[in-house]
């Protein structure tokens, strides 16, 4: 087959270039060989040709994302099971990514580091209770804290920002089921909180950005996203912030650093399909 791939997906900016082209190409050739497949074993596919092939040991939400996402939806995903609940998010908000502009490749980072920590912190741990731990999702936070001294300190930081953030996550779908947005946007924070602090994945750019954007009035949350080490930013913002919050990135930003900082205002669209 020949194909021609057109997009205005940063690269190298954390928000899923990497599975968008998968899950693009992917979708093609079902539809140009006339193949049935469900989305979720296409998220699947992709993730293997990341794992097998790129060699980063990638997860599989960004491709389950942008093969199942709906309109107006978040994605609420199982990675154990692959079960998923599409919970609408909360109408008057809009979704604002702010690009610090530093490049990062994912084989090039600490990604596989920090997964290869937590898969030694989860064997530690069973050394040490003497359970069949599959995973940090079946680790509770007491656990942890028991057992502190079975793990190095690096190690303990590492596992104790998974499972955090796995409870920060269930508690964020009980926040928008319940159109409270001032909870959502507080998740975020204490979610950026331990990416910087306890996984070590932020970067100074990315926390000034997310400074800048807490300092906006209509902006209820901000956090970093994709897997770190530079790209961007994601922020939660009534309508009436976005403007105030371009204008606050470009001078107090882009004006005081070297990289350029770019605002892009999106939505929660449907996952891949065919556009005729």
């Amino acid at each position: 087959f020949e194909a021609t791939i057109a997009g205005n997906v940063p690269l190298g900016a954390g928000l899923s270039s990497s599975a968008a082209v998968e899950m693009a190409v992917g979708r093609g050739l079902l539809e140009l060989f006339d193949i049935s497949m469900p989305g979720p074993k296409l998220a699947i596919v992709g993730q293997q040709a990341e794992n097998r092939f790129v060699g980063v040991n990638c997860g599989i939400m960004d491709q389950f994302a942008s093969a199942n996402g709906r309109e107006g939806h978040a994605l609420f995903l199982d990675c154990r099971d692959l079960s998923f609940e599409l919970v609408p998010l909360i109408e008057d908000l809009r979704i604002v990514i702010c690009n610090s502009g530093v490049k990062r490749g994912l084989t090039e980072s600490s990604y596989n580091e920090r997964r290869k920590a937590c898969e030694e912190g989860v064997r530690q741990l069973v050394l040490a209770t003497g359970q069949e731990f599959e995973a940090l999702r079946d680790v509770s936070a007491e656990q942890l804290d028991d057992y502190r001294g079975a793990v190095t300190e690096e190690i303990f930081a590492r596992c104790r920002h998974v499972i955090s953030e796995i409870e920060r996550t269930e508690s964020a779908v009980t926040a928008l089921r319940a159109g409270d947005s001032a909870a959502f946007g507080r998740l975020m924070g204490e979610s950026h909180g331990s990416l910087r602090d306890d996984y070590e994945v932020s970067g100074p750019e990315l926390d000034q950005l997310v400074n800048i954007a807490n300092g906006i009035e209509g902006v209820i949350g901000a956090r970093m996203t994709g897997a770190g080490f530079g790209g961007c930013i994601v922020c939660l913002a009534h309508e009436n912030a976005v403007d105030p919050l371009a204008r606050a990135v470009e001078s107090s930003y882009s004006a005081k650093s070297e990289y350029d900082g770019e605002v892009y205002v999106c939505a929660s669209v449907n996952g891949v399909e065919r556009v005729d």
